[in-house]
C-alpha cells in the first residue's frame, strides 16, 4: 500500500507482509499453522491456535538480538524506519550469498539512505549479505537495510 501525504507529496510505502498461512517464512522453519480450537456455534466464542516462530513474515531484528546489552525494539527511534530510500534487485538463488560486487552492480546508495534489496527468488535466506558485504556501495553509509 501506497499513501501520498498531499501537502508536501511525501510518500509513505507499506513494506510488510501480510500474516497468515502464506506468509513467507525463514527456509529452516516450519510454516505457521492456524487452527481453531473453539467455535462460535460449538462454543459459543471463536478462538484460534498458533504455532509460529518470530522470524516470520516482516520483522525487525534489534540490536539486542544479535549483540549483548544492545537496543531492544521498543528503544530504537522511531526516525529510523522513515526517510528516503533505494530498492536493489539483487537476484540470486536460494542460500546464494550476496556480496559487495552484487550490491555496487545493484545501483547508488546516497548517505542516509534506507537500503532494501529486492531478491525476485523471494526467499529470506537470500537476503543475507555475507559478513563482508556489510558494507553498501560506494562510501555511502546507509542508515539501515532489509
Amino acid at each position: 500500500m501506497t499513501l501520498v501525504e498531499p501537502d508536501t507529496g511525501l510518500v509513505f510505502v507499506e513494506l510488510s507482509h501480510e500474516w497468515g498461512h502464506h506468509t513467507p517464512v525463514f527456509p529452516v522453519f516450519k510454516d505457521i499453522q492456524i487452527g481453531r480450537v473453539a467455535t462460535h456455534a460449538m462454543h459459543g466464542v471463536m478462538s484460534q491456535r498458533i504455532v509460529t516462530v518470530m522470524h516470520h513474515g516482516t520483522h525487525l531484528n534489534a540490536p539486542l538480538h544479535l549483540v549483548p546489552g544492545g537496543l531492544g525494539v521498543g528503544e530504537l527511534p522511531l526516525d529510523l524506519f522513515f526517510g528516503d530510500g533505494v530498492v536493489l534487485d539483487v537476484p540470486k538463488g536460494e542460500w546464494e550469498l550476496i556480496e559487495p560486487a552484487d550490491l555496487e552492480a545493484a545501483g547508488e546508495v546516497l548517505p542516509g539512505d534506507i537500503v532494501l534489496v529486492n531478491n525476485p527468488a523471494g526467499t529470506t535466506a537470500t537476503r543475507t549479505a555475507s559478513s563482508t558485504s556489510a558494507t553498501p556501495p560506494g562510501s555511502a553509509r546507509p542508515r539501515r537495510g532489509g
